[in-house]
């Protein structure tokens, strides 16, 4: 994320009575304060009363992090835009 990025917020919720979801938003703005460019990142997590769901991730981009495995997925938005998603193959509790 650039520099210029500025926090903007958070957000969480539990996404359809399955998931903890975490999300912080930054944006890069013009002088007069409109965004030119939103960063969204999100966590997600299955909660710990649904102990049968897991994630089946798999991406060439993997990387394991405090004994997390964690994907790196993107994928083309209109414009000049690129969705990153960075996924854990392990939930977290809440």
């Amino acid at each position: 994320m650039p520099n210029s990025a500025q926090y903007v917020g958070a957000d969480r919720w539990v996404l359809y009575g399955m998931a903890d979801c975490e999300l912080h938003a930054f944006v890069d703005a013009d002088p007069q304060k409109n965004v030119q460019r939103l960063y969204w990142v999100q966590f997600e997590g299955y909660l710990p009363t649904r102990p049968e769901l897991k994630h089946n991730y798999d991406s060439p981009r993997h990387a394991n992090i405090g004994g997390m495995d964690f994907y790196l997925l993107g994928c083309p938005t209109t414009g000049n835009s690129t969705v990153l998603s960075v996924r854990s193959s392990s939930s977290y509790d809440t």
